[in-house]
């Protein structure tokens, strides 16, 4: 599958993935999105290591933000200005580090991300804010 033909994903996202050096998306990575990952379907990646698993969630997390808080149902949600959210689970705290500056590369589309590692307290709200949430 070509990155161009990938549905329900922000306008920008081909283009960025294309000057990344992904011009089409790996079996697996194709199979998810036929699946349904980027309408909201809920999916179970169980490939090796290096085939993808991450471009998956990607896909999930960017198609989610640009549903809207309330998915298709009620509308255009971006026209109301609501977003969705997104949430990356890792083990880690050193990996929860390196995800969250992966995806730093999105706020230059406007996009808020946020890591929280249960290494401090914190009242959580400023999370609410956030539309991608990278945690422990």
């Amino acid at each position: 599958m070509d990155v161009a033909d990938i549905p329900g994903v922000p306008d920008w996202l081909p283009e960025r993935l294309t000057a990344d050096g992904i011009e089409s998306l790996y079996p697996p990575q194709a199979e998810a999105v036929e699946a349904g990952v980027t309408q909201g379907e809920n999916l179970v990646a169980s490939v090796p290591t290096a085939s993808g698993k991450t471009l998956v969630a990607i896909l999930a997390m960017l198609s989610s933000v640009e549903r809207g808080a309330s998915g298709a149902a009620d509308g255009d949600a971006a026209a109301s200005g609501r977003r969705g959210k997104a949430l990356y689970i890792v083990p880690l705290r050193a990996l929860a580090s390196e995800k969250r500056e992966e995806f730093e590369q999105f706020e230059q589309y406007g996009l808020d991300v946020g890591v929280s590692t249960g290494n401090y307290e914190s009242e959580g709200g400023w999370l609410a804010r956030k539309d991608i949430i990278v945690a422990t």
